[in-house]
This record gives structure tokens, C-alpha cells and sequence, in this order.
């Protein structure tokens, strides 16, 4: 596999960069030939676009056309192919001596069949460094200031250990999410990095008061939780335990207000509502709640933005994100309402090079969930000015969800 001439997935270059350039990398340099290996390597889509007879994929020249050409799949390719159909049939033995070593985790089975999903160590690896980015952009300012770091691009190690210090360095974070969930396991990795002490939840199922007991006992400075739902498949919702931590009236809570050392709230799955999230922002003053966007096939692929907590700014780095038209298959327009389309395009190997996934691949993956996204390139008041997700409709589009499919990570 050759490596993509593409800035590394910590640099901030994917935040910020120009955005007809980032276009153009991203296509050129990172879709494209990730395609290209796809169809070459992977028994899936290589019967898939030799059936539906897609060629020329090397002259694709816009995501536009991305889209259009490249025949979009669903849930129901994943059930009705054995999950190694979408795994590339090569050697992994020369590129990373985690070859036999793969991350397995199953979709939760909303949509009525649980899917088993798999990811190599470079798929993680390539994730895992793509969503430390998203969080330590939020501190790039008091990082400069504080610790009068001046930023280097690349400068990570895959690691992570050598990093440069974030506010996250020392802290304690609890996940609350089901043990086997893989959002449990992609934080504990992202948070490892940032250095952080991660805690995984005390059983495979145990009651919100067993969560509430271990948050106080580690004294963590943060929690990883499911908002809130009508089911806990995922694992115990954060309104429910800050319920217990309510009714306790301890000297030791989930408060910020009271309990100085308590600063972050991360959640994913789903879209938190405006009344836990001001209840968290105003009631008990956390000075970090952070959200993400994704799924088990490709992990996140947006997190929330500083600023506007209710929007998602696109990550790019291993992932690509598209939004097509609801009634073909077309590109949407800016702020237009459509289905979301994700892609695993990278990964990274022990080398910190960049790579085509060597895990599962997904090629426009229709996740079912539906979304806007904003023009590329407007600048936003987080210092990022890469896309915005925002609008996601993911109960009123149950029906897509139903027949597509995504169990959201």
C-alpha cells in the first residue's frame, strides 16, 4: 500500500486549511486512490463496480461527481456478504506486524439485524488520532498562551505519549457507555493519548447508581455518557446519573459548580436535547461538554463546535462525510436537507503514515440518518472553517434508517 501525500490526522491543517485546497487533497490525493485500492483489492466492491460497471474512477475530478458516479451501499450490503467480503486481501504483514489483531464490534440492532463491524490497528490508530485532533483544537489558544507551545504541524507521535500537554493531562474520565460498545473504546484510546486515566464502566451491566458510586470514588474529573433516550442499549444515560447525583446532595458531585475539579462531559450516539444541554452549561457551569458524530463502521466523523453547541464540524482526516439529495443521487446543496453518506478512507500505520483502511472498508455508506451541511470554507467562530452537520434528523428519518442502516457510535 502507498502511503497519501496528505498532512498527518493531528495537524490542524484539516481544521483550517484552505478549503478549494483541502477539496482537492482530499479528493485527489485520499478518496480517490483509497477507491482505486478498494476496487483492487476488496472482493465486495470489486464484483460490486464490475457489476454496475464503474470505471474510470481515476478522472473523478469533484465530489460532485463523487457522488453521482459511485453507486452508494446500505445496510443490507453488509447482511447479505460475509464481513471479510469488504476486508482488502493483502499481506498486512509488511506494513504492520498487527496484522492478525482486529477491533470487533457489532451494530447495535436497531434497525432489526446486528451487523458485525471490523477495524485493524491502523483503522484505529487512523480514528483515534482524527478525534484527538477535534478535541484539542478547543484548546489550541490556551495551549499557545499557557504553556507558550508554538504549534508544529506533525509534530505527534502515533502514541501519542510525547505529545504536547492539553488540559486533559492527569484528569480522570469514567465511561458510563456498555462495555462492549465501541464508543468505550475509542475514547479510552483518544483520551490515553491526551493523556488522560480512562475508567471503564465496573460491569457489563450495572445500575446507574453503581456508575454515580465509581464516578465518586475515582473523584474523576469527567464523564463519558449517552445524553439521554428511551432505552439504555448503549449504556446509562448522563441525565439519569446526574438525576442520583441531584437527589444525593453530596459534597462531592457532577457539578461543577460545587465540585471545582469536575470539568468535562463528553457524549456521543445521539443529539442532546437544548434542556440537558443548558442544564449542563448554565445549572452546573461544566466548562467542557463535547459531543461527537459517527458510527461503528466509520467512528466519529464530526464533533460538536465550541461555539455553537447544536452543530457538528466535519473532521475529515480518516473519514468523509457527504450529503446526497433525498430523491437522487446527487451532491446536496449547501444547507440542504439529505441523507448522509459516510466514507473510511484512512488509516495510519506504526510509522505514523498514512494509508488505505485495512480493515472493513465503507465507500459511501449510507448511514439512513439525515443532515444539512454548510458551505465549505465559511469561517466560524470556533477558528475552524470546515463544513458544519447540523439539522440531523435521525427519528423523523427512521424509516431510511430502517432500510439503510447505522448504529451510531
Amino acid at each position: 500500500m502507498d502511503r497519501f501525500n496528505i498532512p498527518d490526522y493531528t495537524d490542524f491543517w484539516w481544521d483550517t486549511g484552505n478549503a478549494a485546497e483541502r477539496q482537492k487533497i482530499i479528493l485527489e490525493n485520499q478518496t480517490i486512490p483509497a477507491l482505486l485500492f478498494a476496487k483492487e483489492t476488496v472482493p465486495f466492491y470489486r464484483e460490486h463496480y464490475k457489476k454496475l460497471s464503474v470505471q474510470n474512477i481515476q478522472d473523478i475530478s469533484s465530489l460532485e461527481e463523487f457522488v453521482s458516479v459511485i453507486p452508494y451501499i446500505t445496510k443490507v450490503h453488509l447482511a447479505s456478504n460475509h464481513p471479510m467480503a469488504f476486508v482488502p486481501q493483502i499481506n498486512l504483514s509488511e506494513v504492520d506486524p498487527h496484522k492478525g489483531k482486529y477491533f470487533r464490534f457489532g451494530t447495535g440492532g436497531t434497525t432489526g439485524t446486528p451487523i458485525l463491524i471490523m477495524h485493524s490497528m491502523q483503522d484505529w490508530r487512523g480514528m483515534s488520532r482524527t478525534a484527538d485532533r477535534l478535541i484539542e483544537f478547543d484548546f489550541y489558544e490556551d495551549l499557545f498562551y499557557r504553556d507558550n507551545f508554538e504549534f508544529q504541524p506533525g509534530m505527534f507521535t502515533f502514541q501519542g505519549l510525547e505529545s504536547r500537554t492539553t488540559p486533559l493531562s492527569g484528569k480522570r474520565i469514567l465511561g458510563a457507555y456498555n462495555a462492549d460498545h465501541i464508543t468505550n473504546g475509542i475514547y479510552a484510546t483518544m483520551l490515553h493519548r491526551l493523556g488522560s486515566d480512562f475508567y471503564w464502566r465496573p460491569s457489563s451491566a450495572p445500575t446507574v447508581e453503581d456508575i454515580y458510586d465509581t464516578a465518586r470514588q475515582f473523584e474523576v474529573n469527567g464523564i463519558l455518557a449517552p445524553p439521554e433516550g428511551e432505552n439504555n442499549k448503549k449504556g446509562a444515560f448522563l441525565k439519569d446519573i446526574l438525576a442520583i447525583d441531584a437527589g444525593r446532595q453530596t459534597q462531592w458531585n457532577l457539578s461543577h459548580r460545587y465540585n471545582k475539579a469536575f470539568q468535562f462531559v463528553f457524549w456521543s450516539s445521539m443529539p442532546i436535547s437544548e434542556v440537558l444541554l443548558d442544564h449542563l452549561m448554565t445549572d452546573r457551569q461544566i466548562p467542557y461538554i463535547k459531543g461527537h458524530f459517527g458510527s461503528t463502521e466509520v467512528c466519529p466523523t464530526a464533533a460538536t463546535c465550541s461555539k455553537q453547541m447544536r452543530n457538528f464540524h466535519l473532521s475529515y482526516g480518516h473519514s468523509l462525510v457527504i450529503i446526497k439529495k433525498l430523491d437522487r443521487d446527487q451532491m446536496a446543496a449547501p444547507d440542504e436537507l439529505g441523507y448522509a453518506l459516510v466514507s473510511k478512507t484512512g488509516a495510519t500505520d506504526m510509522d505514523g503514515n498514512n494509508l488505505p483502511p485495512s480493515g472493513m472498508i465503507f465507500i459511501n455508506y449510507m448511514t439512513g440518518d439525515g443532515a444539512r451541511l454548510s458551505k465549505d470554507g465559511t469561517p466560524c467562530a470556533c477558528g475552524r472553517n470546515t463544513p458544519v452537520l447540523y439539522d440531523l434528523q435521525r427519528i423523523k428519518f427512521h424509516d431510511g434508517k430502517a432500510k439503510h442502516g447505522c448504529q451510531t457510535a
